[in-house]
């Protein structure tokens, strides 16, 4: 009976990661093999003096931070309606953070990176909506100050005190 409930307690914990609903997700990842930024039009090398892989991160929204694995990013840059993420040859995973729409830690590339190729990650966002609310105002400070001073001050017809006078009212 012990061992039943142990695997339906294993079953659960392992589904409850597929529950959680993901922000960011990686809708496709491909190959651009006529694309040359990487090769030659925009190139960019890696601390082993090699020229690093490309990958052109399609996204419409800012704030995207990059994390790579152990090889790391060599170089980020935003551009419109997309990110350039430079990565050096033989890059494993990636991780992609974002301030509102969380984490997707360590996305496995499907395919081996190789140098000097440029790939094309379509990334599927959650909206970031900006709302801006006018604060409610729950109470407010009444100051009164007169010359001369020892004057009576009447809030709906009560005396409530002498100037200077201050109170806190909602």
């Amino acid at each position: 009976m012990n061992y039943q409930k142990t695997i339906l307690f294993l079953l659960i914990l392992l589904s409850y990661n597929k529950v959680i609903p993901q922000n960011i997700e990686v809708k496709s990842f491909n190959i651009l093999p006529h694309d040359q930024t990487a090769r030659v039009t925009n190139p960019v090398k890696d601390q082993n003096a090699e020229k690093c892989a490309l990958i052109k991160v399609v996204t419409n929204q800012p704030g995207f931070i990059w994390e790579g694995g152990i090889l790391g990013i060599t170089k980020v840059e935003k551009k419109t309606g997309e990110y350039w993420v430079y990565v050096p040859k033989g890059t494993k995973k990636i991780t992609i953070k974002h301030q509102k729409l969380g984490v997707l830690r360590n996305y496995i590339f499907p395919t081996s990176i190789k140098e000097a190729t440029t790939y094309e990650m379509v990334l599927t966002t959650k909206n970031v909506e900006m709302v801006i609310r006018e604060q409610k105002i729950n109470s407010q400070w009444l100051i009164i100050k007169s010359k001369p001073t020892s004057a009576n001050v009447f809030i709906d017809d009560t005396l409530v005190g002498r100037t200077p006078f201050q109170r806190k009212y909602e």
